[in-house]
């Protein structure tokens, strides 16, 4: 009986989803999942860093429509999307548990090749991974059912929950049905090395937030407040997580060359919601000049230096009022660590 783990996105927060297809099938025994709506690859090593994955028998990754979606508004870098999913790659195989592809597919961009797509495919070809390609998934039950595409997706990306949930199910026979499925190899990739710094150890003033799905805690900045986090000479911020509701304005990163400004204002930015986590890359590969970075709401006058996902909503958005709620920031190790 297997122990799975998913490392996914907004598809894999449906509990009658593929995620359901996973719990339900006779061969697991337990199932837990770590999802993170509207983020790309980078939640791997931000998840993946507080996860012990020698408990579990198989981790599956499925992180492909919002790596694509980043990609196209330059807001992750190639050679970042690769670099990620290889670090959890590699994170299975030293700790001896399998791991799995799982390219959701999106409406969008059915009929395209994507950049994702290329990525996932491969990475599984290099490393002999299974890989489950739900763009070909998707064609082939349209052919068996003779439905039309757009009848099996809730919107452009998501899939309707009852063929979500007997993907889930092609997962794991897929898994046991393949020879290099349970192959662990001991050709390692020799990944970067990440690590997390988390405001919460930094600050006594938090505000913790919960969902069905996740808990973290957050440090509000607002004003002329700056929050400093101690990092090693060279060490390159390359994510950071925060509460998307919550925030609203651009995040000033300094201590490092060049500085980074990064709008975190999105389409969630002043709902009603309190609490969606979002991961949000970081491309700059700007590198700490010193022992410490310092984190701050950027001012009126300075233009953001990276793209962002929901560039047409920060764009129009009014900054006046800015204030961000932040939780973490993924730190990738200099060469010389």
């Amino acid at each position: 009986m297997l122990k799975v783990l998913v490392i996914g996105t907004s598809n894999a927060i449906y509990k009658d989803g593929y995620v359901g297809g996973i719990r339900d099938h006779s061969s697991v025994l337990s199932v837990d999942r770590y999802a993170v709506g509207a983020s790309p690859s980078v939640i791997i090593p931000y998840i993946g860093l507080s996860i012990d994955f020698s408990i579990y028998d198989i981790v599956i990754f499925d992180t492909a429509i919002n790596d694509r979606n980043y990609y196209k508004y330059s807001s992750i870098r190639k050679d970042q999307i690769r670099e990620f999913i290889e670090w959890g790659v590699d994170r299975c195989k030293r700790s001896n548990t399998a791991a799995c592809l799982l390219l959701m597919p999106s409406r969008k961009a059915f009929n395209k090749e994507t950049i994702s797509g290329l990525i996932y495919h491969k990475i599984a070809t290099e490393n002999k991974l299974t890989i489950l390609d739900g763009f070909q998934y998707v064609r082939d039950l349209c052919k068996e059912s003779e439905r039309n595409i757009n009848e099996l997706f809730i919107d452009d990306f998501h899939l309707m929950k009852p063929v979500a949930y007997n993907l889930g199910k092609e997962v794991i026979d897929l898994f046991l049905s393949s020879d290099h499925g349970s192959t662990k190899s001991n050709s390692f990739i020799a990944p970067p090395i990440f690590y997390r710094m988390d405001v919460c150890d930094f600050v006594t003033s938090t505000i913790r937030r919960t969902s069905s799905v996740t808990e973290a805690e957050f440090f509000r900045l607002e004003g002329a407040e700056r929050l400093r986090l101690p990092v090693s000479p060279g060490d390159i911020p390359i994510g950071v997580a925060f509460n998307a509701p919550k925030s609203h304005g651009s995040l000033n990163i300094s201590g490092v060359y060049p500085n980074i400004v990064k709008s975190l204002t999105t389409a969630y930015s002043n709902s009603s919601k309190d609490f969606q986590l979002m991961i949000m890359p970081l491309v700059s590969n700007a590198e700490a000049e010193a022992g410490f970075i310092e984190l701050s709401i950027s001012a009126l006058d300075v233009k953001n230096t990276e793209g962002s996902r929901f560039e047409a909503v920060s764009l129009k958005a009014d900054r006046l009022a800015a204030s961000l709620e932040i939780c973490s920031v993924v730190m990738r190790a200099g060469r010389g660590a």
